[in-house]
């Protein structure tokens, strides 16, 4: 099983470069190459040097260097697509060059695709700059053994660092548009909303760096503004969504999550409701044991319910 360890070099994460690279050399199964893509990063030479020499190294160009985000994976998905063909891999294994994860990721990831899954993700551990702990894991015990589409269409428990495929599904994609905020819920959603389906990989941890940069960190606190955000991120994930759910059976569940979003959006403008939306949400995220995954913060639950009957 030909299998490749994938990421994105860019500038910030020189300050977290050293502890990648000792990720990767400390794999306990050291056959894979590592693919990186240079996103205007210029230590290039620098990599090289720290991974092991036993591991294979190749380095992807992207046109307009510096970008991020769906403008930058416009040109990533195709490109793996094309290249993991021409090079008979069978297994991608996503990693943030920012974050670090287990020893035996690569080992465990393996297995996992041995058994016959599509995609596969980890646990997640929330980390400081530094390294440190910041929270509890509490993402296991909220996650789905197996998450399928109607798991993540009004939330995203799948991020590209913690998470592999088989290389054979990135020509299923649907195409990344730059009118989406989120890269990593178009790709899973894409792929789950066809009948793929993600397994969770038992006993297998990758540590989520939050830091300034990281817009989608585990967050316990909520503002207003960030709510906002959120409710025009899902209309724009959905208006491209539904473009591609003429034939699909999940078509009236996104119609339904869009209208629910909309909803919201017209009673967020009501200054009573926002304060008491901010309130129930923000007591919900301090919940011991319990964090919200990624955009499960804007959601009709938080809403009073004496209010909505107004």
């Amino acid at each position: 099983m030909k299998t490749i360890v994938f990421g994105v070099l860019y500038p910030k994460m020189q300050d977290f470069l050293k502890e990648y690279a000792v990720c990767i050399n400390s794999q306990t199964d050291l056959d894979f190459e590592l693919w990186l893509v240079n996103n205007n990063f210029s230590e290039v030479d620098t990599v090289r040097k720290l991974i092991n020499s036993k591991i294979p190294i190749r380095i992807l160009d992207v046109p307009n260097p510096g970008t991020r985000g769906p403008t930058l994976w416009q040109h990533i998905i195709p490109l793996l697509a094309s290249e993991t063909k021409k090079h008979n891999v069978d297994v991608v294994i996503f990693t943030d060059t920012d974050d670090t994860f287990e020893i035996a990721r690569v080992q465990k990831t393996k297995v996992a695709f041995d058994s016959g899954a599509d995609i596969v993700f980890t646990e997640l551990v929330p980390i400081s700059s530094n390294g440190l702990v910041k929270g509890e894991a509490w993402y296991q015990s909220n996650v789905p053994s197996i998450a399928q589409f109607t798991d993540i269409v009004s939330k995203n428990l799948l991020g590209l660092g913690h998470t592999a495929i088989r290389a054979e599904l990135l020509s299923k994609i649907y195409p990344v548009s730059t009118d989406l905020v989120v890269t990593d819920w178009w790709i899973y959603s894409s792929l789950l909303a066809q009948g793929y389906q993600g397994h969770y990989l038992q006993n297998c941890v990758s540590f989520y760096r939050q830091h300034d940069d990281n817009i989608a960190g585990i967050r316990s606190r909520f503002d207003a503004e960030y709510i906002q955000y959120g409710v025009n991120l899902k209309i724009q994930h959905y208006t491209e969504l539904l473009k591609y759910m003429e034939n699909s059976d999940h078509l009236k569940l996104v119609q339904e999550e869009m209208e629910r979003i909309k909803i919201l959006d017209a009673l967020l403008s009501d200054p009573r409701i926002l304060a008491r939306y901010m309130m129930n949400l923000n007591n919900f995220a301090k919940l011991e044991g319990r964090g919200l995954f990624w955009r499960e913060e804007v959601d009709l639950k938080f809403v009073p319910t004496d209010l909505l009957k107004n």
